[in-house]
């Protein structure tokens, strides 16, 4: 947060705070459950923490050497909420989902799922999750963009992430909704 160059944009799970604050509900989609975990994050949040969190916005443009490079959490849809996450998305769908954006480069997330593709004017990168690997990964996925020459280079970073060590954290915290959470972003099945 006290970084000044620091570009973030406002996800899902910061929409979900801000329901938090404000009494709002969760999207009705979600179980009571995962809703109790949400709420439960948020009461370990610092005030500074969560009023940097509100604030950012849904999106942001740069400019970088003539290059334009909009950060997005996901494309939305018609009520400004986000659309469903598409796993194993082509250019075709790509094009769809960003078809109102004028951008040289779009950074985007949501479905965990690194993807990248080019048409002739845009490259779509998802940029995958930091910290949701499946267990069998154990790598948290990044990536580094380079503008060299006016082009755009995306290199694909792994880094080593224990997840064995994440897990036996949740469980010691005892997550509201760990069952669920294990199973979503670690790919976990527990056996009932």
């Amino acid at each position: 947060m006290s970084l000044d160059n620091l570009i973030c944009v406002r996800g899902n799970h910061e929409d979900y705070l801000i329901n938090t604050i404000d009494n709002k509900p969760f999207p009705v989609s979600m179980e009571s459950e995962e809703a109790k975990h949400h709420i439960w994050e948020h009461s370990l949040l610092s005030e500074k923490s969560k009023e940097f969190l509100i604030h950012l916005p849904r999106e942001r443009t740069i400019s970088v050497y003539g290059i334009n490079i909009l950060v997005i959490h996901y494309s939305m849809g018609s009520k400004n909420n986000y659309n469903n996450a598409v796993q194993n998305l082509t250019l075709c769908q790509c094009e769809q989902m960003f078809d109102n954006i004028d951008a040289d480069v779009v950074i985007f997330g949501h479905s965990h799922k690194q993807s990248v593709h080019q048409n002739a004017k845009t490259q779509y990168i998802n940029i995958g999750s930091l910290g949701c690997p499946a267990k069998s990964k154990n790598v948290a996925r990044a990536g580094m963009l380079n503008l060299e020459d006016g082009k755009v280079i995306f290199e694909n970073v792994e880094l080593i992430y224990d997840v064995s060590a994440v897990i036996a954290e949740i469980d010691r915290l005892r997550y509201p909704a760990s069952s669920e959470i294990k199973q979503i972003f670690y790919g976990l099945w527990e056996k009932k």
